[in-house]
């Protein structure tokens, strides 16, 4: 399989989405989780984690919209324009292409790295806010 072009694409946009999806289920499910048992630890914990795996997410995102741009680009010009493609087109040039989408990502979304920060939380002894 890695011998086809195609399947570098695949392979990127499988482990974009992995990344999106593992980082969402830290910034959406686990301050839920840390809510619900009412532990101000776990709680400091959740929070931190947003901080961290939301911009993680975005990036995963972002790079998974452009390896799908790219594939699709990618087929276009191997249906419509077979010969084209098998002149200009090899797995170095695949993995390049990749490698400057992933470059992309973070670039583009370096600036949701610094938008959230953690502020402290105060609790009572009765573990009320």
């Amino acid at each position: 399989m890695r011998n086809q072009p195609v399947n570098w694409f695949f392979l990127a946009l499988s482990c974009s989405d992995l990344m999106t999806l593992v980082s969402s289920f830290f910034v959406f499910s686990v301050p839920v989780y840390a809510e619900s048992s009412r532990d101000p630890f776990y709680i400091h914990w959740s929070v931190q984690m947003i901080v961290w795996f939301y911009p993680l997410a975005q990036t995963g995102l972002t790079m998974s919209v452009y390896v799908t741009i790219l594939v699709s680009a990618h087929r276009y010009l191997g249906v419509c324009h077979p010969f084209l493609i098998r002149r200009i087109s090899n797995s170095a040039v695949v993995k390049a292409v990749i490698a400057a989408a992933v470059v992309f990502a973070f670039v583009f979304n370096t600036s949701r790295w610094f938008e959230l920060h953690a502020q402290p939380c105060f609790y009572d002894s009765k573990m009320q806010t």
